[in-house]
């Protein structure tokens, strides 16, 4: 019987005991499973006495048929007391040993520097957009502008629109003919709180759809007609009251006067004779 198998059999029984394991080997051939080897039969977890006697020792058989079982030793414990637990031994306090701990250790330099401040500025609330509706109606030689309410519908197409436009030119001594289809811009013009729709985006979005119009346009007059008109197209925040008859200088080619809107001489029929004082400030127009 090889003698150093027999130490490593039991030096392995040993740590496996020490996990909780419990190991066996079989003396019979189990089925399905390859045959033991010779030593199995052999073999007791526990006898030292083999390993300290002569080889040969292991040449005699051993009247064993049932497999071993190790079985796991009871784990006992000894009595604890107050002493083994250093109960008695009085604590140290938290900052005493903090100071203890500080001594002990060099002061760094990154603990030690002052952290920069931080500026906690206050989160501005964002301004909502403005709501308006802009019709550009384009004629030959003006350009007229004219706010509509923004929860109008179809208010363009309204025959009773276009005729007090068109009235209101040839009284001016202008053409009336419509060059372009009327446009309307609704602001605003996207959907979604994080989009910036402010007053001043506002009135980029108006005067640049005024860009495009001269680019094939050349009129000499743009009337600025509501509260929303006249403060998109000239980016001010005045009122209508105090906006009203004041000629505002667009280019070097081209005025602009603000006055009521179409909705409000329909609304309000006398509003006309007020509209009409106001247009006085930019007559004759040279045609």
């Amino acid at each position: 019987m090889d003698v150093e198998r027999l130490k490593q059999e039991q030096l392995r029984h040993q740590y496996l005991e020490v996990l909780g394991v419990t190991s066996w080997l079989p003396r019979t051939a189990l089925p399905g499973a390859p045959a033991p080897a010779d030593w199995v039969a052999e073999f007791l977890y526990g006898d030292l006495s083999a390993l300290e006697g002569d080889e040969d020792h292991f040449d005699e058989p051993h009247s064993l048929e049932s497999p071993v079982v190790t079985p796991r030793k009871p784990l006992t414990s000894a009595p604890v007391s107050s002493k083994d637990l250093h109960l008695d031994e009085p604590k140290q306090s938290l900052s005493s040993a903090a100071k203890t701990d500080g001594a002990s250790r060099p002061a760094s330099r990154e603990s030690t520097a002052p952290l920069p401040a931080v500026d906690l500025a206050k989160r501005e609330g964002k301004v909502k957009p403005p709501r308006f509706k802009l019709v550009y109606w384009v004629f030959d030689k003006v350009i007229v502008i004219d706010s509509l309410p923004p929860q109008s519908r179809g208010s363009i197409g309204r025959k009773a629109y276009q005729t007090l436009c068109c009235n209101m030119l040839r009284a001016m001594g202008l053409s009336a003919q419509l060059r372009l289809e009327p446009y309307t811009l609704n602001w605003p013009m996207l959907v979604g709180e994080g989009l910036d729709q402010g007053p001043e985006e506002a009135s980029k979005a108006v005067r640049h759809k005024i860009s495009k119009l001269l680019r094939e346009h050349q009129p000499d007059l743009i009337l600025l007609l509501g509260e929303a008109s006249a403060q998109m197209v000239m980016n001010r925040s005045e009122a209508l009251d105090e906006l009203r008859g004041v000629v505002f200088s667009y280019s070097s080619k081209i005025s602009a006067i603000s006055t009521l809107s179409f909705t409000q001489m329909m609304q309000i029929p006398e509003c006309k004779k007020e509209v009409w004082a106001d247009l006085q400030k930019v007559l004759p127009i040279d045609v």
